[in-house]
């Protein structure tokens, strides 16, 4: 089952690349948009799905990811004996569904038991907005219709930083024009972006610039003036970048890990004109 695409109201985004899921799962329970992650890797595919199969019998929101800001270290404090707490630093954990800093007591316990007996899986409504595609995203765009999403995630993709693999980074020229043709148009469509290597971040901007200055080849169906010479800007960089609790509430690992080797996230945001 996916989304209405002919529903123009719906509000439908795009992670490429969503890890072991800290940030689609957050955005999931925090937010009312329809979200669609992608991610190849079998590993992080089978954490975001025993997550969601756990919210599903539960009617409740996976809770145990960290979010950005005061609590932001937090991950790296974790006991993995905590039985509340050891998803966040435990490969083998499915995670809480409660608060990671929550303490359970035996009371709490019961009453919660006593929620579960009430909700069959019938009645339940977790993760009802939220699609996964195991497989390479990139070779998802080409079946998404155009003018369909609202915003594509491009969350801390493979740098590829030795010489010579630039061919194989995720943002790439061709890769770019069929974002811009999925995205919605007129300032309703945003691609964000998220890295800790600074010349990969660099290398991101420069190919933004490249298509956006240049014309469309053809790739949008929608407007053949696109495809001509001389055609206005596709992108608009957003500067400052929007709040990142609005698309990148959570901390994964991989950034945790970041911090720790003394490396910064890098944000940036581009709306489709």
């Amino acid at each position: 089952e996916v989304f209405d695409t002919n529903d123009d109201a719906l509000n439908i985004w795009l992670e490429l690349g969503f890890g072991r899921g800290e940030n689609l799962l957050a955005l999931a329970h925090r937010h009312a948009h329809h979200l669609v992650g992608a991610e190849i890797h079998h590993a992080g595919c089978a954490t975001l799905c025993q997550r969601v199969l756990q919210g599903v019998h539960h009617n409740k929101c996976w809770q145990g990811y960290v979010l950005f800001g005061d609590h932001a270290k937090k991950a790296k404090d974790v006991s993995a004996n905590d039985p509340v707490n050891a998803s966040i630093s435990n490969d083998n954990q499915s995670g809480s569904l409660g608060n990671a800093s929550a303490t359970t007591n035996s009371s709490e316990h019961q009453q919660q038991q006593q929620q579960e007996e009430l909700v069959s899986e019938t009645q339940s409504t977790a993760y009802s907005n939220l699609r996964a595609f195991p497989g390479n995203g990139i070779k998802l765009l080409p079946y998404i219709p155009s003018d369909t999403l609202a915003a594509i995630l491009v969350t801390f993709p493979d740098p590829f930083p030795r010489p010579g693999h630039e061919e194989y980074r995720l943002i790439q020229a061709s890769t770019v024009l069929e974002m811009y043709r999925v995205l919605k148009k007129n300032g309703n469509g945003r691609l964000y972006l998220a890295t800790d290597h600074d010349e990969h971040f660099a290398w991101c901007h420069s190919v933004m610039n490249s298509v956006s200055s240049s014309p469309a080849n053809g790739n949008n169906d929608n407007d053949e003036d696109q495809s001509r010479p001389g055609s206005p800007a596709k992108f608009r960089l957003l500067d400052p970048c929007p709040d990142r609790m609005d698309w990148l509430p959570a901390v994964s690992r991989y950034e945790q890990k970041g911090w720790d080797e003394g490396r910064k996230t890098n944000l940036a945001c581009w709306e489709v004109l």
